[in-house]
């Protein structure tokens, strides 16, 4: 498994944990921690700052 995909993984499981805990929703946070590096194969230097919410 690439890196970059087990480390998204791993992000998903422990947003979704953190949101379990605290009460809030486990889906939509653990999806948050799976697509949080979505741009940093393309933009290794500019992570999280090219996918921005379209429309």
């Amino acid at each position: 498994m690439p890196a970059l995909l087990k480390h998204a993984l791993a992000v998903e499981a422990v947003t979704a944990r953190f949101a379990r805990l605290d009460g809030e929703g486990e889906e939509a946070w653990g999806t948050a921690g799976l697509l949080h590096d979505l741009d940093y194969e393309k933009f290794p230097e500019e992570h999280c700052k090219k996918q921005r919410k379209s429309g």
